[in-house]
């Protein structure tokens, strides 16, 4: 079994009977300036330190690749509703040195079969830095 990543007990890996993984990875980050104003002058910045990371992913769930993805997705949920905070690794390093939570989700259910059955969807997460 190949691990992708982890977050907490939210494995993503790849092995011969599943495929559970995410696409689209994106990090952000900022920084906190303030503008001073002086009447008649430009402003003055002054740098105030940095924001929290954000890491936002695409996952795919498809039932063809071992998936079920009304599980996930109410794992998904459960996780962010409870505010679980963990480290996020990829390929067993820390993304950000600090813990993160899922500040956000959203799911697109791209397949239903006859009788309801969700076949294929797509969920995006949005995980925050936290202190």
């Amino acid at each position: 079994m190949a691990t992708i990543a982890r977050w907490g007990d939210i494995t993503f890996r790849v092995n011969s009977e599943q495929v559970f993984s995410f696409r689209k990875m994106k990090r952000s980050y900022s920084a906190r300036w303030a503008a001073h104003n002086i009447p008649g002058e430009r402003p003055i910045m002054e740098f105030q330190g940095p924001n929290m990371d954000e890491i936002s992913i695409e996952v795919i769930l498809d039932a063809e690749m071992g998936v079920n993805p009304r599980a996930a997705m109410r794992m998904f949920r459960t996780a962010a509703k409870q505010g679980k905070v963990h480290y996020f690794y990829v390929g067993g390093s820390k993304v950000v040195d600090r813990k993160m939570y899922i500040s956000a989700g959203s799911e697109n259910w791209n397949e239903i079969w006859s009788g309801g059955e969700l076949v294929r969807a797509t969920a995006t997460l949005t995980f925050n830095e936290y202190r």
